[in-house]
């Protein structure tokens, strides 16, 4: 007998027999509507919001009003939804993981939460969907930030018209070092996933602190793909970006010279899977450092569009590989495999120079009086990069002068200006971007 679920009204619908009402002590409680449900029954989620962390143990369909309109967040550090069943469909609706924020005095008191989990599920349907994993601002030390979806022993997964990011991790753990971020989708060990339609973003790395020799490491950014032992995966009309490293020599007050680790999350990270992508961006996430004090930091990597290892076997047929930025010249790979994978291309030439157009957050920010900044250029071109104050009046030209195509730094001395809020402007061809920056003596 199927069933329409209401949160506010519970409705039997039979042609065999008259409808029942029953109304719900508890409007906002999804999880006693699961429980009460039959197999192959819909729940229609018809409040805004929802504080609650659901398990699924039998196919239902969840359906929201639309991402903007309807929002499940966790109310607990698990994930807002469990999924142990087959044929579960869920769509238009906002998934968040619980964002930790009491402290209770551990130094490992936080805990990283993932904003769906998946379990030896078959024949899962996500559709128009936003997911985040969960993020820890609490006191506590080395948190990585939750997962946006991890997907373990299942088959038949198919995530379409979706964003789904992993978390930024905690600024710095018991020995001021970083923690990784969030992955954007994980899946393990699983068998015959779709993703169309989708954007998938990796956590930031946690930044790191550095008063104490041999300390320090920032977090690594999460990957916005990460596939272990996976096979059948296809990929197509997507963009992945990985996370951002963390930012080492945040909090020093001296210069530094210890050797940190930053580096960037991958676009699509494979190891022992096979995976097609049609039509995809795939795009490293940069790593830079906080301070220009910082120095001998070899580890500082940008992510790759994808890295291939451990016997994966990989596709990759239009689209586009980005590689991440890194400010030690160390940047990311459009591809990397070792020698026991493969990567074939077709509709994309990997020996072709592919960056985008680009204008990074300058480094350090605030910043006194040097800043570094660093954009890239698709193509050879006129570029001009320029400083204004509040007003719009130009107080520096950086940059005035035909570039070659690839990626640049610059550094800029303000020794002449005053504190306070300044914008700087790249102009490449019909490309314009502008960021903020501040200046503070």
């Amino acid at each position: 007998m199927k069933k329409i679920l209401f949160v506010y009204i519970l409705v039997t619908i039979s042609i065999f027999s008259q409808t029942n009402l029953w109304k719900q002590n508890t409007p906002n409680n999804i999880q006693d509507l699961i429980d009460n449900a039959d197999p192959g029954d819909t729940i229609y989620l018809t409040n805004p919001e929802y504080f609650e962390c659901l398990i699924i143990t039998k196919p239902i369909t969840l359906l929201g009003k639309g991402i903007d309109q309807t929002r499940i967040t966790g109310d607990t550090l698990k994930p807002a939804i469990t999924i142990h069943s087959n044929n579960v469909v869920i769509k238009n609706l906002t998934v968040a993981a619980k964002i930790k924020s009491t402290f209770n005095g551990g130094y490992c008191d936080g805990i990283p939460t993932n904003g769906i989990e998946i379990f030896d599920s078959q024949n899962i349907l996500f559709d128009s969907l936003s997911v985040d994993g969960g993020e820890d601002i609490s006191g506590a030390f080395e948190v990585s930030g939750g997962t946006g979806l991890l997907v373990e022993n299942s088959q038949n997964i198919k995530i379409f018209n979706s964003n789904i990011k992993g978390a930024k991790a905690k600024e710095m753990g018991i020995y001021r070092c970083g923690v990784n971020g969030g992955e954007g989708i994980k899946f393990i060990n699983s068998v015959s996933m779709k993703i169309l339609n989708c954007t998938l973003i990796g956590g930031q790395g946690g930044n790191a602190d550095s008063r104490s020799s041999g300390l320090g490491k920032a977090g690594y950014g999460g990957n916005a793909l990460s596939l272990l032992t996976s096979k059948e995966v296809e990929i197509n009309n997507s963009h992945f970006i990985g996370g951002n490293g963390g930012m080492s020599g945040c909090f020093s007050l001296s210069p530094i010279t210890d050797t940190f680790q930053a580096k960037a999350g991958d676009g699509a990270n494979c190891n022992e899977s096979e995976v097609l992508f049609l039509n995809a961006i795939l795009e490293g996430g940069d790593a830079l450092v906080c301070s220009l004090d910082v120095q001998n930091v070899p580890n500082t990597l940008g992510g790759n569009g994808i890295t291939a290892t451990k016997n994966s076997e990989i596709i990759f047929d239009g689209g586009n590989l980005i590689r991440g930025l890194s400010s030690e010249d160390a940047n990311g790979e459009l591809f990397y495999t070792d020698f026991t994978s493969t990567i074939e291309f077709n509709n994309f030439d990997p020996n072709m120079l592919s960056v985008p157009y680009l204008l990074t957050q300058n480094y350090p920010n605030p910043f006194n009086p040097y800043t570094k900044i660093l954009y890239s250029i698709p193509r050879q071109s006129f570029v001009t990069l320029k400083v204004y104050d509040l007003l719009g009046r130009e107080v520096a030209t950086l940059v005035n002068e035909e570039k070659p195509t690839g990626i640049f730094e610059i550094e800029f001395n303000a020794n002449l200006l005053t504190s306070g809020v300044y914008f700087y402007q790249l102009k490449v061809n019909d490309f314009v971007e502008t960021r903020k920056m501040i200046l503070m003596k």
